[in-house]
């Protein structure tokens, strides 16, 4: 029998090594034990493999498209479950990127009879590795220390909120023109996260209903604990790319003697899905006779800029490259997709009602925002290469810091104009 020395052992492929880090970072910073890869990449990679697996207490598997597709992560699940049935070896998938619906039944026929956690359902180091204890019911020798991640996951929530504020602006009239024509709709928000982008849209507004759903089960117990008490606001968890979406949202329909939703509203989601068509087809199946659907998303492509007299020509163009290659970013020209994908998915009246967001457009802390969300570093996810998916995007991030400052300055003095393309369509059924 072999003697136990790790608490975790940590399968993954290296495409997913900064997700894998993060989890060796959290175990090592709670007093536990792991084996992974990193640390033992001289040895006779094979045998290491079953050794460290034999020494675990636990197996955690990384989730993504590119672990369905590796060989080894394959065979160290298969071993993983060979050690299962023997000595009850503890297995957790951890899901760390958006899964096909082909990768997700792979994972679920194999994983299927274990609970799997989503690594975005939680906004802090802390969370995450306190549900993975429980999980796999290994208890923390000491309490987790603040971590670069933490910081991380609390500056993006800013980012975000000063980006709702702003996106939201635009998105309201479109909203408006719905509640006009139909006396208390009903709504349906795809990808609410902690649903605060929604509820600022629905402000004052008399909605019949409104379901937020999101696969990240945590953003929306927080939206829960906000909103929850409103007997017209209901939440689900659900992953708006799985097989589930249509049957999910048709039980809820059906509960509430709806024969559909009269808005549909998805914002910022669709750059982050790899197909966004058969989202779009499920949704339209579910939109009412005479409902609208509005999405809102992200076209770089669009982007403008003009500064008089600069004497550094190339700091925006080196903020658009760094975006365009980070891992974290998703399509950046998703908003110019989105005519013919509406169109494709059955859609009809596909209209335009904005392309850009415009620095002209605001003052004081409103135009701040617009820059921030877009151009300062400080809410940037920078910390290793392995964000980018070129190394050069990196390098070119760690010159723009310094940039950023003076650059902001002439901005905020009316000396720069920004325009950035977040284009809006309707559409009906």
């Amino acid at each position: 029998m072999s003697q136990i020395k790790y608490d975790f052992f940590i399968s993954y492929n290296k495409n997913d090594k900064k997700h894998a880090s993060r989890v060796a970072k959290l175990i090592k910073s709670s007093g536990l034990e792991r084996w992974w890869q990193e640390e033992y990449s001289q040895q006779e990679y094979a045998q290491k493999i079953k050794e460290g697996i034999d020494a675990s207490r636990a197996f955690i598997v990384l989730l993504s498209a590119s672990s369905a597709e590796s060989e080894w992560v394959g065979k160290e699940i298969l071993y993983a479950l060979r050690r299962h049935s023997i000595v009850g070896l503890k297995i957790l998938p951890v899901v760390v990127e958006e899964l096909s619906e082909n990768d997700y039944d792979f994972f679920h026929h194999v994983l299927g009879d274990f609970n799997w956690l989503f690594m975005k359902d939680y906004g802090s180091d802390r969370e995450l590795i306190r549900a993975i204890s429980k999980q796999v019911d290994i208890k923390l020798s000491k309490e987790l220390s603040d971590s670069i991640y933490s910081a991380e996951a609390e500056i993006e929530q800013e980012r975000l909120r000063k980006q709702n504020n702003i996106y939201s602006i635009y998105a309201i009239p479109c909203i408006d023109e719905v509640f006009d024509k139909i006396k208390s709709p009903s709504v349906l928000d795809v990808g609410s996260s902690d649903a605060e982008s929604i509820m600022l849209r629905l402000k004052g507004k008399s909605f019949s209903h409104l379901l937020c759903i999101d696969k990240e089960k945590g953003k929306l117990e927080l939206a829960s604990g906000r909103y929850g008490d409103d007997p017209r606001i209901s939440f689900l968890a659900v992953d708006i790319t799985s097989k589930a979406l249509r049957d999910t949202l048709k039980k809820y329909l059906d509960e509430n003697g709806l024969d559909g939703f009269d808005l549909i509203h998805i914002s910022a989601v669709l750059l982050h899905l790899k197909n966004a068509l058969p989202t779009l087809r499920v949704l339209r199946e579910l939109l009412s006779e005479n409902g609208t659907i509005l999405v809102q998303d992200e076209d770089d492509g669009l982007n403008a800029t003009y500064e008089e007299d600069t004497t550094d020509p190339t700091f925006f163009s080196d903020c658009f490259y760094i975006w365009e290659h980070s891992k974290e970013s998703g399509d950046r020209h998703m908003g110019r997709k989105l005519p013919v994908l509406l169109r494709h998915a059955g859609f009809s009246s596909v209209e335009m009602r904005c392309s850009i967001i415009s620095s002209v457009d605001f003052k004081g802390s409103l135009k701040e925002d617009l820059w921030d969300i877009y151009f300062n570093p400080k809410y940037w996810v920078v910390d290793s290469p392995d964000y980018f998916d070129k190394a050069d995007a990196f390098e070119k991030c760690i010159e723009y810091k310094n940039r950023h400052g003076r650059k902001k300055q002439k901005y905020m003095k009316d000396k720069i104009f920004v325009s950035l393309g977040v284009p809006i369509f309707t559409a009906k059924k």
